[in-house]
C-alpha cells in the first residue's frame, strides 16, 4: 500500500517558488537529486531555477517543465573560489522576480544567502534555506562563524535533511520552531529502465559469486578502506564473496594500492562510473549493499546516505557505519544493520551474517523496501515542503 503522503498537495496558483542553486542538475550529487525530486512533484507553473551554467544544461532544460535561469558567469564556477564573489550576479537575477512569493536556497552557503536576504529586505518576499550537515560543520570554529550563523538565522525557515543535522543548527544557534525535517527521497523514475542483470554478471565475472555492491564517491569518510580490509576476514568464511564498488573520486587510486597491497584484486572490482540508466542492475544484482561511512573530522560528515534507500527499494538488506544521519536512514536489524565503522572485525562479522542468513536479508531488504515507498518518495517530500511553508504562513 502507497503511503497518503504520495499523493501530491496542491500550491495556489497564485505561489511561486525561487530555488536558488549552486548543486542543480544536470550536475550529479545528493544535493542536486534531493532538490530536483522535491521541484520534478511542484506545480510546473509555480517554479523557476536560478542556477550555474554547467555542460550540457540545454539538453537538460528541453526534458524540463519548469523555468530555469542560467546566471552569466563560467562554467563549473561553483568548484572555483570565483564562487565566492559572484552573490551580486545572483542578486541581479533575483531582482527580476519582485512578485515571488519565496526564495529557497539549496544549501548554506553565503553567495547564495546574501542575495536571497538582500531580496528579502528591499523586496519583502521571505527565504528559506535547505540545510545538509556538511555544508554547516565545515563554517564552525572559523573567523568568520558567527556572521555565517547570523545569516543563516536571517531565513525565516530552514530545511533540515535530517535529525542529525537538526541538531548541529540548534547548537549554533537556531530557533527549533524555524527548523523542519525534509527527508531526501529516492529517484524512483531512474531505476524505470530495465538494464540486463547478466550484462553485469558477465561485464565483471560475477557468476556463482555472493556480491556485495557499494555505489558512492570514492573518498575517504566513505569507508571504502575499511572494507576493503574487511575482506580479508570475509573471504576466509565465504571464498565466494566478491566486492563490486560503483563510482569515482580523489581517493580512488588509494584505494585500487589498497587492494594490491592485500593481494584482493580477485574478490575486489572496481566498475568506475556507471550511467543512471544501468544502475538498477547494479543494485538488482548484488546480496548485500555496504557503506560503512566514518566521521573524519569536523565538517565532513555523512549527512543522511540516501543510497542505503536505493538499495533498499530493490529489496536488499544494507550494512552501514554508525556516523552523522545514517541511523535515520537505516533501521539498525529492521532495514540493515549498522556497525562501528572503525573496527573492521565488527564489518565482517555483520557482512558474513548478512550474506550467509537469507532469511534475514530477505526480511531486511523487504521492510526497507516497504519504507522508501512509504516514506520516501519525491512526493512525500514536497509533501512535507508546503506543509511547513504553510504552517510558517510564508505561502497560502
Amino acid at each position: 500500500m502507497i503511503y497518503k503522503n504520495n499523493r501530491n498537495l496542491k500550491l495556489n496558483k497564485d505561489s511561486s517558488i525561487i530555488f536558488l542553486t549552486c548543486n542543480f542538475m544536470p550536475v550529479r550529487g545528493g544535493i542536486s537529486n534531493y532538490i530536483y525530486e522535491i521541484i520534478r512533484h511542484l506545480p510546473n507553473e509555480n517554479i523557476r531555477i536560478i542556477g550555474l551554467p554547467t555542460k550540457n544544461s540545454k539538453q537538460f532544460h528541453s526534458n524540463q517543465n519548469f523555468k530555469i535561469s542560467r546566471l552569466n558567469v563560467p562554467v563549473n564556477s561553483a568548484s572555483s573560489i570565483f564562487f565566492k564573489f559572484i552573490w551580486p550576479v545572483y542578486f541581479w537575477t533575483l531582482k527580476k522576480y519582485k512578485n515571488s512569493s519565496v526564495v529557497l536556497c539549496d544549501c548554506a552557503h553565503h553567495t547564495l544567502l546574501i542575495p536571497a536576504i538582500l531580496f528579502s529586505k528591499f523586496y519583502a518576499v521571505p527565504f528559506g534555506v535547505f540545510t545538509h550537515g556538511t555544508d554547516l560543520l565545515k563554517h564552525q570554529g572559523k573567523v568568520y562563524s558567527k556572521i555565517f550563523n547570523k545569516l543563516l538565522d536571517a531565513a525565516e525557515i530552514v530545511f533540515s535533511n535530517s535529525e542529525q543535522t537538526k541538531k548541529i543548527l540548534l547548537s549554533i544557534g537556531l530557533k527549533s520552531h524555524k527548523i523542519k525535517v525534509v527527508y531526501p527521497n529516492v529517484n524512483i523514475q531512474k531505476f524505470k529502465d530495465k538494464a540486463s542483470v547478466e550484462t553485469i554478471i558477465d561485464r565483471h565475472n560475477l557468476h556463482n559469486k555472493k556480491i556485495i555492491l557499494t555505489v558512492s564517491r570514492l573518498v575517504e569518510r566513505k569507508g571504502i578502506d575499511t572494507f576493503i580490509k574487511s575482506m580479508i576476514i570475509i573471504i576466509k568464511s565465504l571464498p565466494e564473496a566478491h566486492y563490486l564498488i560503483v563510482g569515482t573520486g580523489s581517493y580512488g587510486e588509494k584505494l585500487k594500492e589498497l587492494v594490491c597491497r592485500y593481494k584482493l584484486n580477485k574478490h575486489i572490482t572496481f566498475a568506475g562510473f556507471i550511467p543512471d540508466e544501468e544502475i538498477n542492475a547494479y543494485y538488482s544484482v548484488c546480496d548485500l549493499f555496504v557503506l560503512v561511512s566514518r566521521c573524519l573530522s569536523i565538517g565532513d560528515i555523512e549527512g543522511f546516505g540516501i543510497v542505503f534507500l536505493e538499495a533498499n527499494y530493490f529489496g536488499k538488506p544494507v550494512l552501514a557505519g554508525n556516523s552523522g544521519g545514517i541511523s535515520e536512514a537505516v533501521l539498525h536489524n529492521k532495514t540493515g544493520i549498522i556497525v562501528d565503522p572503525d573496527n573492521i572485525q565488527e564489518v565482517a562479522k555483520a557482512a558474513v551474517q548478512l550474506l550467509e542468513n537469507r532469511t534475514f536479508s530477505q526480511k531486511l531488504g523487504t521492510a526497507g523496501r516497504e519504507r522508501v515507498l512509504n516514506e520516501f518518495t519525491g512526493a512525500a517530500s514536497t509533501n512535507k515542503l508546503i506543509a511547513a511553508l504553510r504552517e510558517q504562513e510564508i505561502l497560502i
